[in-house]
């Protein structure tokens, strides 16, 4: 899948409690772009599927969450995917790690159940090994794990709504135009293993409510003010 932009930097403003990226925008001064949250999506190998891993970006809306409101399905960014057909899950392991370093995603959803428990020991202890930080790729349940079905839903709920699109080129894209009612008693997330990834990530945004809290900001706000004063500003 080829890139929709080159980053420059990615970093997590404390301040406002956003995830910032500055890309290239060709002919122009680099841009930033604001994320509420960057969290990824992983399905593991089986005997006839790679493992594959997506990113996906909520984008910041200059509105701050307000807690126990529902809130309106916000935009989200397709970022990055990935696989490997390596029989080694190192290889599998340094992709993940070295995208999530790069669009700052900290954590990334999938099955953590005992039957993955091989691969799920096997990434943190190369996170562990590799003295991956900053931030530190964790391991989450996805939420409605055992339910293909919904996760296929909610994707097309999003994409209805035009809360997020799919580059052409890209695995994801090719297997959600593929993939129709009579798949989803064979095996779904076995067969379409990229869409299996991804229902984990959008599950997620469906669930949380993902966003920087104004009571957050108002508290780095004053205690920015409480330095100046002692530093006699």
């Amino acid at each position: 899948m080829k890139k929709a932009v080159n980053i420059i930097s990615a970093s997590f403003d404390r301040d406002a409690s956003v995830i910032i990226h500055v890309v290239e925008d060709p002919g122009k001064d680099p841009k930033r772009i604001e994320y509420t949250a960057i969290k990824g999506g992983i399905s593991w190998p089986t005997d006839t599927s790679p493992p594959y891993f997506c990113i996906v970006g909520q984008l910041w809306d200059g509105e701050y969450r307000r807690v126990n409101k529902k809130e309106e399905r916000k935009n989200l960014v397709f970022l990055n995917e990935g696989m490997s057909e390596s029989l080694s899950l190192e290889t599998f392991e340094n992709k993940v790690t070295d995208s999530a370093k790069l669009y700052y995603c900290d954590s990334f959803f999938t099955d953590i159940g005992e039957e993955q428990q091989v691969y799920v020991d096997s990434f943190r202890r190369y996170v562990i090994d590799h003295q991956i930080k900053k931030p530190y790729p964790s391991l989450t349940e996805a939420p409605y794990l055992n339910n293909f079905r919904a996760g296929i839903s909610m994707i097309k709920e999003f994409e209805k709504e035009k809360k997020i699109t799919f580059p052409e080129d890209s695995i994801v894209y090719k297997q959600l135009k593929t993939i129709g009612r009579e798949h989803l008693s064979d095996k779904p997330e076995v067969n379409f293993y990229a869409v299996n990834a991804l229902r984990f990530v959008i599950g997620a945004f469906q669930k949380f409510n993902y966003g920087p809290s104004q009571t957050i900001s108002r508290y780095w706000e004053w205690k920015a003010r409480r330095v100046a004063v002692r530093r006699g500003a």
